[in-house]
């Protein structure tokens, strides 16, 4: 089962932009806070209107079969682990 998570891409100069993405949990092979000098520059860097600028980050690292992804989501590691771990247990049934 995949899970549904809001990905931030950067956007060339013109700042970043917010999709959604599906994430297989079995592939998540690290997560945790972006880095200070990512999340200061991803604040600072034009985030999309409307985003609470209280709002947390969390980097993925994902299983590409031979690579790894690093992606940005929306939302504290706990909140993203919490719906990973979900998405596994439905899978168990």
């Amino acid at each position: 089962m995949l899970t549904k998570l809001t990905k931030v891409s950067q956007e060339g100069h013109q700042g970043y932009r917010l999709r959604e993405v599906y994430i297989n949990p079995a592939s998540v092979v690290m997560m945790g806070y972006l880095a200070p000098d990512a999340l200061k520059s991803l604040k600072e860097g034009l985030l999309p209107q409307g985003v609470d600028p209280r709002v947390e980050f969390t980097e993925l690292v994902v299983d590409n079969g031979n690579t790894s992804a690093h992606i940005t989501v929306v939302g504290a590691p706990q909140v993203i682990e919490s719906k990973l771990r979900n998405a596994r247990q439905l899978l168990k049934g």
